[in-house]
């Protein structure tokens, strides 16, 4: 008859599970068990690596626009690592943030407050966590000409590298300045962060 259901329908998820035993449903649940673990490293470890990816990205974007300012100014614009967001603390190295200023002496620290602030970029934590580490000529700041080039305060050409690390040492990117003030970023193979 159309009206009538089958009996063992209507019995529900019970029924469904009358034929499996104790050791199988374990099994299964260590088994889902294993799959999350591992999922879960996976996507950690892609996070991290994306992290870096986007605070190596703000890196070159102020770079770009320290480089623009200076080539539209027609001045000296500078980038230097700074943990107050208005001094040079070159000592300190990059992870502990940066500011872009127009450096009307070119000698590659701000005097303030008579050089004008462009930009402070506060340590991200994915900066702050990581392992920088700078060329000599890139290390403590970077400035750019009028004509977009970079250059030491001494008047010598600046070219260099800066290497981030995550802090597992597992996942690393080399940003590369050439002689011209542009930058690049390279993937870092396995073993080059240790």
């Amino acid at each position: 008859m159309p009206g009538r259901m089958n009996g063992a329908a209507c019995l529900g998820p019970r029924a469904a599970l009358a034929g499996i035993t104790l050791v199988e449903i374990l099994a299964i649940t260590a088994l889902v068990a294993i799959l999350v673990c591992s999922a879960a490293g996976m996507l950690q470890s892609l996070w991290r690596r994306w992290a870096l990816q986007q605070a190596a990205q703000l890196w070159v974007s102020d770079m770009n626009a320290a480089r623009y300012h200076a080539v539209a100014k027609s001045l000296l614009v500078t980038v230097c690592p700074s943990v107050d967001g208005q001094r040079c603390a070159p000592e300190q190295g990059w992870s502990v943030g940066w500011i872009v200023f127009e450096d009307g002496d070119g000698d590659g620290r701000r005097s303030v407050p008579h050089e004008v602030l462009l930009r402070q970029r506060p340590a991200s934590r994915v900066w702050a966590r990581s392992q920088l580490r700078g060329a000599v000529t890139v290390g403590r700041y970077v400035m750019y000409t009028p004509q977009g080039r970079s250059r030491l305060h001494t008047g010598a050409f600046q070219a260099g590298s800066l290497v981030a690390c995550d802090d597992s040492g597992r996942f690393g990117m080399r940003l590369v300045m050439n002689a011209a003030g542009r930058w690049r970023q390279e993937a870092l193979s396995a073993g080059e962060c240790s």
